[in-house]
């Protein structure tokens, strides 16, 4: 006696593969769409959670505030907030800064921290320890535990790091190396057999504005201590011809000056 067949179980609806739909006929059809209707409503849900989700989180949903941040795709404030810092923190710490730091680059050479720590270690032989801030573009700050150690550095040099020259500048607040011209740098120069009346600080300084921005003058110079030559350090554009005297005017006076660039 032959055993009634059972009826093949129908394929659910993710088991239905489009590309052989043309053997079934009208009902396999049928069975084709309510799975592809199945598939729609299983996508929307999931839409739907995920944008109950951001909104629950106190985000905006995408269509309500476009600008979504590319890191953490959450949505970006459009008000700046304003936050107010210590004051009197801050003004201790330019203070400190300004008397103990420089700043400084190599000109076509970043050297590793290692490798500059040795250089300072050898070139500028400080007394006191040197901490080293490392920044971008190759600019670095040191900061001297020693104010001594500081005001040598600044008035010796030049510097080099086997053939690449060291720019360096006192330290500055808000200082910004994408707005640094490096074609401007801190010159010092010599002037050999300087009249006596224009040994004063106010007169070396207009000296200098005259060549440049005026940055400093020795301590020997304002002390009068050695008057062979008069030393001071200018701000000078290097991609220029640096003039080889100035002319002194008082009066009805005038004086031509050597100048000589170290």
């Amino acid at each position: 006696m032959a055993h009634p067949q059972g009826r093949a179980s129908e394929p659910s609806p993710s088991q239905i593969d489009p590309e052989q739909s043309v053997i079934f006929g009208s009902v396999d059809k049928e069975i084709l769409n309510k799975g592809k209707r199945h598939q729609n409503e299983k996508k929307e849900t999931g839409n739907r959670k995920d944008k109950d989700r951001f909104t629950q989180d106190g985000g905006e949903t995408p269509e309500a505030n476009p600008k979504v941040s590319s890191t953490t795709c959450r949505p970006l404030a459009k008000e700046r907030p304003r936050i107010e810092l210590p004051g009197d923190k801050i003004d201790r710490r330019i203070e400190y800064m300004r008397d103990h730091a420089l700043i400084g680059k190599f000109i076509g050479f970043w050297p590793t921290e290692r490798a500059l720590n040795g250089w300072i270690a050898a070139k500028w032989k400080p007394k006191g320890d040197v901490t080293l801030q490392l920044g971008p573009k190759g600019f670095f700050t040191a900061i001297f535990f020693c104010l001594e150690d500081k005001i040598r550095v600044l008035e010796s040099g030049p510097y080099f790091f086997n053939s690449a020259g060291l720019y360096l500048r006192e330290w500055i607040p808000k200082f910004n190396p994408d707005k640094e011209d490096l074609t401007w740098a801190p010159v010092w120069i010599r002037m050999y057999s300087l009249p006596d009346e224009y040994w004063d600080e106010d007169i070396l300084k207009g000296i200098g504005n005259g060549l440049g921005e005026y940055i400093k003058a020795t301590e020997d110079t304002k002390s009068r201590k050695f008057i062979s030559y008069a030393r001071i350090c200018v701000f000078m554009r290097l991609n220029e011809a640096l003039p080889e005297s100035v002319t002194l005017s008082h009066r009805d006076e005038e004086w031509i000056q050597p100048l000589d660039y170290e």
